[in-house]
């Protein structure tokens, strides 16, 4: 049974048991992710012209890999959990259908040529989000991120995932889209 997540938990840097007397952050203080795949371009494709036809990808919005900070007194996050912000190039606004930027999860299935989407058990509120033009910063006052928790991707049994947003210019109507491909450390 899908529950509603009533609370944005997006959050750009996971920041857990920090002392203050470390001031510098450096490379080997952040979570380790394993490696993008490599999606390849006949799959790629397929993803264009059946999932994101007609929708302008990766350009008017795109979507990044938040990273995770290590704490330094307790155990680091899982590698698998996945926060991501979202940014718009557009000089418009961009509204999405709820408040996790209208988020679909993919797994290409060589077998059967084709992509197919993954049902996560947590769904978010309904309440439309709507994201200002020009975001290209981290915005804590109109959040810009959204997390998929690592006990939602671990289960699955896929390494290999793409997710997905789909919003609509507010005033050109227009369809924007962004996709993020990341693996599943097994």
């Amino acid at each position: 049974m899908k529950t509603k997540l009533f609370t944005l938990v997006g959050i750009s840097l996971i920041i857990v048991g920090c002392k203050s007397e470390q001031n510098d952050i450096h490379p080997t203080n952040f979570v380790t992710f394993p490696p993008t795949p490599t999606i390849t371009e006949h799959a790629n494709e397929i993803f264009l012209t059946s999932i994101a036809e007609g929708v302008e990808v990766n350009q008017g919005i795109t979507i990044e890999r938040a990273l995770l900070l290590k704490p330094t007194n307790t155990s680091p996050p899982s590698p698998n959990f996945l926060s991501f912000t979202v940014y718009n190039h557009t000089e418009e606004p961009i509204k999405f259908s709820n408040i996790g930027f209208s988020a679909k999860l993919f797994h290409f299935s060589p077998s059967k040529n084709k992509w197919e989407e993954i049902k996560l058990s947590m769904t978010p509120a309904d309440d439309e989000k709507i994201i200002p033009k020009n975001l290209e910063t981290v915005d804590s006052k109109i959040p810009n991120t959204w997390d998929i928790p690592n006990w939602e991707l671990e289960v699955l049994p896929y390494e290999e995932l793409r997710v997905y947003i789909e919003g609509l210019g507010i005033h050109s109507k227009k369809k924007y889209g962004a996709y993020l491909d990341f693996t599943i450390q097994k």
